[in-house]
Parts: C-alpha cells; structure tokens; sequence
C-alpha cells in the first residue's frame, strides 16, 4: 500500500511541474498575442489559483473555459491541458488519500 500512495504522490509532484510550465507557457503567450485579455487577468505568469480567499481572474478564464472565445488554437491546447491536469492532479490527491485511510483502517503496511 505504501508503494500505490508514494507512486500517486510522485505523479502528483510531476503533474505540478507540468502544469505550471504549460500555465507560464500560455501566459506568456498570451502576453505577446493578446494583451489587452492578459492585462485585464491581471498579466499572470503562473498557475492560476486562489489568493486571499477568491479565486484569480485566470483560474476563471481557464476552467470557465473562457479562452475559447478567441479562437485561438495555441490557447485552446494550453487551455484544455491545464483543465485536464488539474483533473489528473485532484483525481491523484484523492486516490492517495483513499489509499492512506485504507492502509490505516485494514493496517496494511508496506
């Protein structure tokens, strides 16, 4: 059990690294092509999440699914993999958490 929670916990560290290249990728794209949208997100450069209690004006234009109305194909493909790796991300988090409550409940070690 120990080895199913350090491979989700290794993939989750991986899926990190990934995420926030493809999030640094987009952003500075979009700071070259379209600007005046950056600048109104706030001109980002990392991974959008959440400050101070609300959630940034770039996690909205990414899981909102915002950029597909600029039709562009460069941000659309960034856009879809940031959707999908916070998915693989959470879906990691939680099986790891369900393999640490269950290696504790049955008392399975190793």
């Amino acid at each position: 059990m120990g080895f199913v929670i350090f491979t989700f916990v290794i993939l989750i560290g991986v899926l990190m690294i990934c995420y926030n290249r493809d999030a640094h990728k987009l952003f500075s794209y979009m700071a070259e092509h379209h600007r005046q949208i950056w600048v109104r997100l706030g001109s980002p450069s990392a991974a959008p999440g959440e400050y101070a209690g609300t959630w940034s004006p770039s996690w909205n234009f990414i899981f909102r699914r915002e950029y597909r109305r600029l039709n562009d194909p460069i941000i659309s493909q960034y856009g879809k993999r940031l959707v999908i790796q916070a998915r693989l991300i959470a879906f990691c988090f939680c099986a790891a958490l369900a393999a640490l409550i269950a290696a504790n409940f049955f008392g399975a070690t190793g």
